[in-house]
């Protein structure tokens, strides 16, 4: 049992940029820093002593970081005893975060990197023995999954924390260099994407990476591409739209190309609201989908003369011919 003894100590003599024990990044909360400027610091810090006589901190590092911004010159803390292994404080804190419920990924990711850089766990240690008292099943996959994601810049880890970037994105991008990950929060930030529109993009732009053999960051430096996304004009939907329809173009050509055409060939037919004319999906087959709307007999028979005249004219021959 970890013994703690309750001080009041000097803000002067707390380590903030110790960031042993810390397991995301720190933001700054006006709102916290408010109320502790009325009501002071109601819930004590956690602290370790240092043998250079200063202390870091075990828990609350946004508090003492909003009782800075209140201008609080001393915090109640309860410190840990000076004997205590940093290596056991650590586990009460895995503990203490996931008394409920099991820690975030991207915790997670940081809690595997402290432990593997300040206290050199192997790997198969930290499934076996850390895992569980994050309430993780000890699994090598989620290890897998989770362990790249510190890497992700801060921009990137925000929004992980906000539930606002897709996992398994935030997953390839934490392994990919600063500029593909400053390029991809561009995107998303510029289009405002959900995660499952973050995925759809995500996959045409790897999917071009691989075609083209360049770089995410050259690929979206490409006009049109570039353009699209500094157009001041056009809101996120229009711009989300145009940059899909750029990307598909360039994905895949053929299939692009035969969209256009077949588009042309129905403002050519100019067909009526009650007249749909669908191809197979991706023009996989020679199929076509014809359906009618009427409310009388008169308005099936105008139906079909639009119909016949678009086979005199040789528009369902050039619209069978593009699958």
């Amino acid at each position: 049992m970890l013994e703690t003894l309750f001080d009041t100590i000097d803000t002067v003599q707390i380590d903030g940029d110790d960031r042993l024990f810390c397991l995301r990044p720190l933001e700054a909360d006006p709102a916290l820093a408010a109320s502790i400027a009325v009501i002071g610091l109601t819930q004590p810090l956690r602290l370790q002593a240092r043998p250079d006589g200063l202390y870091r901190v075990v828990s609350g590092f946004h508090r003492l970081q909003a009782a800075h911004a209140a201008g609080l010159n001393s915090v109640p803390a309860l410190i840990f005893d000076a004997a205590a292994e940093t290596l056991e404080i650590f586990k009460w804190r895995l503990a203490e975060i996931a008394h409920s419920n099991p820690l975030p990924p991207l915790q997670v990711s940081h809690a595997i990197a402290r432990l593997e850089s300040g206290w050199s766990q192997s790997r198969e240690d930290i499934i076996r023995t850390f895992f569980p008292l994050m309430r993780l099943a000890p699994s090598p996959k989620l290890y897998a999954l989770y362990a790249p994601l510190h890497q992700l810049s801060l921009s990137l880890q925000r929004l992980l924390m906000q539930d606002a970037l897709s996992l398994e994105i935030a997953v390839a991008l934490a392994q990919r260099p600063a500029s593909d990950q400053h390029c991809f929060h561009g995107v998303i930030q510029c289009l405002r994407l959900g995660k499952n529109r973050q995925r759809e993009f995500w996959l045409l732009l790897t999917d071009l990476e691989r075609i083209e053999k360049r770089p995410l960051t050259e690929l979206m430096d490409k006009n049109p591409l570039a353009a699209i996304l500094a157009e001041a004009v056009l809101t996120p939907t229009q711009k989300s739209d145009q940059l899909k329809s750029a990307l598909m173009h360039l994905r895949y050509p053929t299939y692009s190309a035969a969209v256009d055409r077949y588009e042309k060939i129905l403002r050519r037919a100019k067909l009526p609201p009650g007249i749909q004319l669908r191809p197979a999906p991706y023009f996989a087959s020679d199929q076509f989908h014809l359906e009618l709307s009427f409310r009388s007999a008169r308005e099936l028979r105008r139906r079909l003369r639009v119909l016949e005249t678009m086979l005199e004219q040789g528009l369902i021959d050039e619209m069978t011919g593009l699958a």
